[in-house]
């Protein structure tokens, strides 16, 4: 039992830094969506940086990093 719960903490723990993650970048009404690698970000934030090397802030909802800017 102990083994089981352990698990499914592991599994529904956020993902770490260097990990790669699915990454909605949303400007206006366009929604790109793209993997980008989870890098440090300043305190109490979340950052990702995206393929063209340009690092965004944003927040992860059901295992997705969301981006929003207005254009």
């Amino acid at each position: 039992m102990t083994a089981l719960f352990l698990s499914m903490m592991l599994t529904a723990s956020e993902p770490s830094n260097g990990s790669m993650i699915t990454t909605e970048y949303k400007i206006g009404t366009v929604t790109v969506e793209l993997q980008a690698r989870l890098v440090p970000c300043v305190k109490n934030r979340r950052c990702v940086q995206l393929p063209n090397g340009r690092r965004v802030i944003g927040r992860i909802e059901q295992s997705r990093f969301i981006v929003e800017e207005t254009p």
